[in-house]
């Protein structure tokens, strides 16, 4: 199930409960807010299915889209494009879904993107939507050109053509471009922190950051300087680049901060 809450003053209340999924729900997306579009969000599930959600005003309550995935195995996480146009689904069948509205069936069709070795656990999508990174349990990390031009109405080259792959060496839980979509972060199962500047190319090499405590499974861009990590430490970690090289601050959370350094940075693997 999925819960709707709604702030009213200083607390919560639930205002709808979503039961379209009949196994667990996997990943959870709000589109991004668009002018004189409805609200949206985007979910998806281990029983191979995604839906998206609008809230209708007239009826007061949220309306659900079925997504054509045809995914023979689950769907595992999901993020909508910065335009709010599109949204892409990482999926256990070792592949990526990006979808799009077709008016004609009033559905969301998916368009299938990229081939990994093993289940797509994270998907993040470059600010200007015309690309999008992956991130797998096979420690790979890659960036494919998803532009919509190219995409529709029928898919064309360069559309899915793989920009750059990054092998980690390790489960990739999290990837995520930077706010700009200069840096691309990967935070792996081996409790280190990737990053890849972009701008140099797709041989660049990524500089990578160890982490001595536990690995991260999520992180936020603050800005192109730095960004936040979070994980089984239970502990909100800031990373920042300074005189060219990336170092991890430590904790952000003066309660939970560690007595000494945590962390040892170094050159990274270079594109696979």
């Amino acid at each position: 199930e999925v819960l709707i809450f709604q702030l009213e003053g200083s607390e919560f209340r639930l205002q709808q409960t979503l039961s379209k999924h009949t196994q667990r729900v996997t990943g959870l997306a709000w589109s991004p807010p668009v002018r004189g579009q409805r609200p949206r969000l985007a979910s998806c599930s281990e029983d191979r299915t995604a839906y998206v959600w609008e809230f209708d005003e007239s009826l007061g309550s949220w309306v659900a889209f079925i997504v054509e995935l045809a995914s023979p195995r689950a769907a595992l996480c999901v993020a909508w494009a910065p335009n709010g146009q599109r949204f892409a689904v990482g999926l256990a069948s070792k592949d990526t879904a990006v979808c799009y509205w077709m008016e004609a069936v009033e559905s969301w069709i998916a368009v299938k993107v990229g081939r990994s070795k093993a289940s797509v656990v994270s998907v993040s999508w470059h600010p200007n939507s015309e690309f999008l990174a992956t991130g797998s349990t096979d420690g790979r990390c890659c960036v494919y050109n998803v532009n919509e031009e190219s995409m529709l109405p029928d898919p064309l080259p360069p559309f899915g053509e793989l920009q750059c792959m990054e092998d980690s060496g390790a489960w990739v839980n999290t990837v995520m471009f930077s706010t700009s979509g200069r840096y691309l972060a990967y935070l792996t199962q081996d409790s280190s922190v990737s990053i890849k500047d972009l701008s140099e190319g797709p041989q660049a090499q990524s500089s990578k950051v160890r982490w001595k405590g536990l690995p991260f499974l999520t992180g936020a861009w603050l800005n192109d300087r730095c960004f936040v990590a979070c994980g089984f430490d239970f502990v909100p970690v800031l990373f920042q680049r300074s005189n060219g090289k990336w170092e991890c601050r430590g904790s952000v959370d003066t309660r939970a901060a560690p007595a000494s350094p945590m962390a040892r940075a170094g050159a990274g693997a270079g594109a696979g």
